[in-house]
């Protein structure tokens, strides 16, 4: 899975920019769209929140992703 996204700085506007999206589990869990390995035993979709600010002459790009999914402790097994 590849997505390319470009920003135009120079449009900022001073509140920053925000997206926010999920991504199907179904296609987190297929080995065939990409060179990263696929997640196994996912329990909903992927969600993404991201931000860009300016901050004085710098830009700050943040964000956070979430899923659930199943997983077992080693030492509880």
């Amino acid at each position: 899975m590849r997505k390319q996204m470009i920003l135009q700085l120079q449009d900022l506007p001073k509140s920053g920019w925000h997206w926010c999206g999920d991504v199907s589990r179904a296609l987190l869990e297929d080995a065939s769209q990409g060179t990263v390995d696929a997640l196994s035993r996912l329990c909903s979709d992927a969600h993404w929140d991201v931000e860009v600010r300016r901050e004085n002459d710098c830009y700050r790009l943040s964000g956070t992703w979430r899923v659930c999914m199943h997983r077992h402790c080693s030492r509880c097994n």
